[in-house]
């Protein structure tokens, strides 16, 4: 039996059995599952929340759970693309979440206010949730002279968080402006401020498309306070 090398050779030569016989590489597959992350946090403290997650796909009775850690973060992974509806479990009740979508290849960034006080809540859409409603929490240790400014940068499409996006911040009230970069969360935290009207910017750089830049004003930031911004970048060119 003749072997392969020598059949390739025969028929185009052994410089193009070299090339044509050996499989091209393939290139990673593509994602087929997607996450939804984010923080638990206290409604009014802005505090850390201990909490079990369940979603479910609105088309099935597939679910997957995840805990809390320390930091209030959690993440579950391993959902396929879809909508989904999730049940945050407190002590003592519960609150059910409903329209989240999953992409493929993304984390749909979510972070959940919680009241462990609220009974029998009816269930919260998503849109509602993680909207670009300005939170403010009032921490039981902040300093009733100083405030903090932060916030979250994110992807207007997916639903995923930007990190590397260059943030400043300006205000009457401050002698120049402060200037930051948002983390693998897409994270930006500006502390000890003086009370006074704020301004943020946001600046991420798009390959093809040059640098973004999204703006939030007037955002008033008082002595003991903790006001949290989230801010939308649109970076793959739909809608």
């Amino acid at each position: 039996m003749r072997s392969l090398l020598a059949i390739c050779a025969t028929a185009v030569g052994l410089t193009a059995t070299m090339t044509g016989c050996h499989p091209s590489p393939r290139g990673p597959a593509a994602p087929t599952t997607g996450s939804i992350g984010g923080l638990v946090v206290d409604h009014v403290t802005g505090e850390a929340v201990r909490a079990t997650l369940t979603a479910h796909d609105q088309q099935s009775f597939v679910v997957a759970s995840a805990h809390t850690a320390g930091d209030g973060a959690y993440r579950i992974d391993g959902l396929a693309p879809g909508t989904y509806d999730m049940v945050v479990e407190l002590p003592g009740t519960s609150v059910q979440l409903v329209g989240i979508p999953v992409t493929a290849g993304h984390v749909t960034a979510f972070d959940i206010p919680v009241d462990s006080a609220d009974v029998e809540l009816p269930p919260q859409p998503y849109e509602r949730v993680a909207s670009d409603q300005i939170l403010r929490f009032t921490p039981p240790d902040a300093d009733p002279r100083r405030g903090v400014l932060e916030g979250t940068i994110n992807d207007i499409v997916t639903r995923e968080r930007v990190g590397a996006a260059v943030v400043t911040a300006t205000s009457p009230v401050l002698t120049e402006a402060l200037t930051g970069v948002s983390d693998d969360a897409g994270r930006f935290r500006f502390d000890d401020l003086p009370p006074g009207t704020y301004m943020l910017s946001a600046f991420y750089q798009v390959a093809r498309r040059g640098q973004i830049e999204v703006r939030r004003t007037e955002i008033v930031v008082d002595g003991g306070t903790q006001v949290v911004v989230p801010l939308f970048v649109e970076l793959s060119g739909t809608q």
